[in-house]
């Protein structure tokens, strides 16, 4: 399953933030709502998944991502989604987002593992997807898309200008 494969590249890539530039992010958030935008409606069975994630687990993701992020740790937005006026602009952490990101698809891959149904994982992520995760994704790419803009964009050896 491609959402699969693009959900074990962006669990992957937070659970090893440290070690990546920043500008590894945007691709793979785009691949992953790529392939989120694809899921199919299915039926879930009566089980819920089982939450085999801990807080802590979630805290220390956060804080590797922060770390990355280094000055690109927060970005400026509005709560208006619909084309309705804005009444003020709010400050977001960014790594908040990823890492939410990041929690909502690994619950998702630990309960594959631990045998819970396709189907139900599948109508995990695409509810997820456009009421929860998905708004997160949405905001960082575009936070991303906009601070790698204004350095000129990545360079040819994925470094930052």
């Amino acid at each position: 399953m491609q959402m699969r494969d693009e959900a074990e590249r962006y669990c992957s890539l937070i659970e090893r933030a440290d070690s990546f530039c920043r500008d590894a992010f945007v691709a793979t958030l785009a691949g992953l709502m790529a392939a989120a935008s694809q899921l199919p409606e299915v039926s879930p069975t009566d089980e819920d998944l089982p939450d085999l994630l801990s807080q802590d687990e979630v805290r220390e993701r956060f804080a590797a991502v922060q770390r990355v992020l280094g000055e690109w740790e927060s970005y400026w937005t509005t709560m208006a989604t619909h084309g309705e006026e804005a009444e003020h602009l709010v400050m977001l952490p960014l790594g908040d987002d990823l890492a939410d990101i990041w929690s909502d698809l690994k619950r998702g891959l630990l309960a594959l593992e631990a045998g819970a149904p396709p189907a139900d994982v599948t109508w995990e992520w695409r509810s997820g997807f456009y009421t929860h995760w998905g708004r997160h994704a949405t905001e960082a790419l575009r936070a991303l898309h906009a601070r790698l803009a204004d350095s000129g964009g990545p360079t040819r050896d994925g470094g930052e200008r």
